[in-house]
C-alpha cells in the first residue's frame, strides 16, 4: 500500500522542530512495521490546524484526491483535523477515493460508520481543547495587561525596545522619539519610515506610511499597556514620549483630513497654493523636464514652479528671522498634565469596577451600560486635552534657530510644507502671455496670522 506520513504541530518555541521529527519517526515505524511503500512526507511546523493557511494539508488533500495514496499515516487525529468541518471534508475526499487513516494508536476506517463517529468524536475532543486553551490563554493576556506586563507570543519585538520588551533599545528608541517630533512638527510618514529603515533592525516593517502609522499609534510608546485594543492602565516598561506627546501623534494621524492627493506630496505648493481664476487648487505639473504648477482643475494657470518657490520661500525665511518670531507660536496656557493623567487613570480604574460589580451581579446590565456611556465621554474629553496639551507648531524649529536658512534647507520637503501651510495662503495668478520672467506681484501672500509686511 502506498503511505503518505502528515506531521503537524501547532507552536514550536524552540525552532528546532523537535515535535514534528518525533512525530515522524513513530508515523515511520508504523509504516515499516506495516510493510507500507512510503511515498511522501509532509511536514507542516509550526502551522495551527484551526487558522487556515496549511499548504502541505492542502498537498495531501490533493494526493487524497488523485487517488495517489492508499494510507495516511498521523500521529494522532488531530494532527490532521481540528474542526468537525475540517473531518467531514476529509471523510468524504477519502470515501471517493478508498484511502484509509492510520494514526499510532490506532487507525480509522472512514468506510465505516463505526470510523467514522470515533473520527468526529476525537474531532469534538481536540475542537473542546482547542475553546479550552483560547480560555486560558485569553485569561492569562488579561491578566498580563492587569499588571501591566509586556506579552511575549509575539515572533517580533517591538520597535524602540530590546529583546525582553522593556529596555530601551540603545538606536530604536532615540528614532521613535525623533519620529514624533518629526510628526508634530508637520513631518511625513514616509520620512518616518526611511529614518527607521536605515536602521537595519526591522527594515521589512517601515516600507508602508500605515505600517509606521499603527506603529506611532500604539499606546506602548507612551508607557501604556493596551489590551484589546484600548488602554487597559500603565505599563511595567519605561515610555519614550509623554502622553501628551502620543495623544497628539494620534490625532494628526487619525484624521481623516490628513490625506492629500499625491501630486501635493511632490512639491512646495502643491495642493497648498489656489488658482486667482477659479480658486481651485494648484497641482505640481512639470513640463519639459521642468518643475512647474498649473491650476487643477480648468487649467487657468501654467507656472515654473523655480521662481515661484524662491519667492515664498523667501518670504518665510524673512517673516521667520525677524525678532519676534516667537510670537507666531501662540501664547496660550497649557493644561496641567499631570493633573490630567490622573484623572484619566482613576476614571479607567472606576471603568474596570464597573465590569466587576457587573460580573457581580451589583448592577443590572442597563445600569452597567449608563454608567460605562458616562465614564467613556468623560475620559474622552480628558484624553482630547491631554492630547491638545501635546501640540507642537511646525515652526518651532524654525524660530528657535540661530540659521533659520540652514535649518529649513535641511527639513524635509513635508516640514517645509507644514511651515507653509501654518503661517499663509498663496495665491497664484497668471505669468502674462510671453512672460520669461518671474514677477513678484504674480504671487499674492495672505497671512494667517493677520497681515504683515514684507521687507522684500
Amino acid at each position: 500500500m502506498r503511505a503518505v506520513i502528515y506531521v503537524r504541530i501547532s507552536r514550536d518555541a524552540t525552532g528546532e522542530g523537535l515535535g514534528v521529527e518525533r512525530q515522524r519517526r513513530e508515523c515511520a515505524a508504523l509504516a515499516a512495521a506495516r510493510e507500507w511503500t512510503l511515498i511522501d512526507t509532509i511536514v507542516e511546523n509550526d502551522v495551527s490546524a484551526t487558522k487556515g493557511g496549511r499548504p502541505g494539508f492542502a498537498r495531501l488533500l490533493g494526493l487524497i484526491d488523485a487517488c495517489a495514496v492508499d494510507v495516511v499515516v498521523v500521529w494522532a487525529a488531530d494532527r490532521l483535523v481540528r474542526r468537525l468541518v475540517d473531518l467531514e471534508d476529509v471523510i468524504a475526499r477519502c470515501e471517493r477515493s478508498g484511502v484509509k487513516l492510520a494514526t499510532v494508536s490506532g487507525d480509522l476506517d472512514l468506510s465505516t460508520d463505526q470510523g467514522r463517529l470515533v473520527a468526529r468524536i476525537l474531532a469534538s475532543v481536540a475542537r473542546g481543547e482547542v475553546e479550552r486553551k483560547s480560555a486560558r490563554q485569553k485569561a492569562a493576556y488579561a491578566q498580563l495587561a492587569e499588571r501591566g506586563l509586556p506579552h511575549h507570543g509575539g515572533r517580533t519585538r517591538p520597535f524602540g525596545y530590546l529583546d525582553d520588551r522593556v529596555t530601551p533599545h540603545p538606536q530604536e528608541a532615540p528614532a521613535v522619539v525623533e519620529a514624533y517630533s518629526l510628526i508634530l512638527a508637520g513631518g511625513a510618514l514616509g520620512e518616518v519610515g526611511r529614518r527607521w529603515r536605515s536602521l537595519g533592525t526591522h527594515p521589512a516593517l517601515w516600507r508602508s506610511s500605515s505600517s509606521v502609522a499603527r506603529a506611532l499609534c500604539s499606546p506602548r510608546y507612551a508607557g501604556f499597556r493596551e489590551h484589546n485594543g484600548e488602554v487597559a492602565g500603565p505599563a511595567a516598561w519605561q515610555g519614550l514620549v509623554a502622553e501628551e506627546t502620543w495623544r497628539a501623534v494620534r490625532d494628526i494621524l487619525t484624521d481623516p483630513s490628513r490625506a492629500r492627493p499625491p501630486h501635493a506630496r511632490r512639491s512646495l505648493l502643491g495642493g497648498l497654493a489656489t488658482c486667482a481664476v477659479c480658486g481651485g487648487p494648484i497641482e505640481g505639473n512639470p513640463r519639459h523636464g521642468q518643475p512647474g504648477y498649473r491650476c487643477a482643475e480648468g487649467h487657468h494657470i501654467h507656472r515654473r514652479a523655480a521662481g515661484v518657490d524662491d519667492y515664498v520661500t523667501s518670504i518665510v525665511l524673512e517673516r521667520l528671522s525677524r525678532n519676534d518670531a516667537r510670537d507666531l507660536l501662540g501664547a496660550h496656557d497649557r493644561a496641567d498634565v499631570a493633573a490630567l493623567s490622573t484623572k484619566a487613570t482613576a476614571l479607567r480604574t472606576r471603568l474596570e469596577v464597573l465590569a466587576t460589580e457587573f460580573a457581580d451581579g451589583t448592577l443590572t446590565s442597563a445600569q452597567l451600560r449608563a454608567a460605562t456611556e458616562r465614564l467613556r465621554t468623560k475620559l474622552a474629553d480628558v484624553e482630547q486635552q491631554i492630547a491638545d496639551a501635546g501640540q507642537t507648531s511646525a515652526l518651532t524649529p524654525l524660530v528657535t534657530a540661530q540659521d533659520v536658512r540652514a535649518v529649513w534647507d535641511e527639513l524635509p520637503l513635508s516640514q517645509q510644507r507644514a511651515v507653509i501651510d501654518t503661517l499663509m495662503t498663496v495665491t497664484l495668478q497668471r505669468s502674462g502671455r510671453g512672460a520669461r520672467r518671474f514677477t513678484p506681484d504674480t504671487v499674492e501672500i495672505e497671512w494667517k496670522s493677520g497681515p504683515v509686511t514684507s521687507s522684500l
